[in-house]
């Protein structure tokens, strides 16, 4: 459980930036979680692959410069988490 709230607490941060547009420090901390929940075992937790997976294809809509995109995936990876953590998601 610690590794899925470490991972959301991070995720939160790239999702701020995202929000406030600042996509470059966005980019860079999405790229330093997928690196820690590749190569971290702080970070791992089932469901890690897809949740990486989906990450990376977010991290390579923002290098492509495709905020919307990349903003979309991470957004939907949030609610992913907070589903595998039992807390509550709303979808709409």
């Amino acid at each position: 459980m610690i590794a899925l709230l470490r991972t959301l607490d991070d995720l939160g941060y790239v999702i701020e930036c995202a929000a406030l547009d600042f996509i470059g420090e966005g980019r860079t901390e999405l790229g330093k979680l997928c690196d820690n929940l590749e190569n971290n075992a702080e970070y791992f937790f089932d469901g890690r692959d897809r949740i990486l997976g989906g990450l990376r294809d977010a991290l390579a809509c923002y290098r492509r410069d495709d905020k919307a995109d990349g903003t979309i995936r991470v957004t939907q990876i949030s609610r992913e988490l907070w589903q595998l953590s039992g807390g509550v998601s709303r979808n709409r």
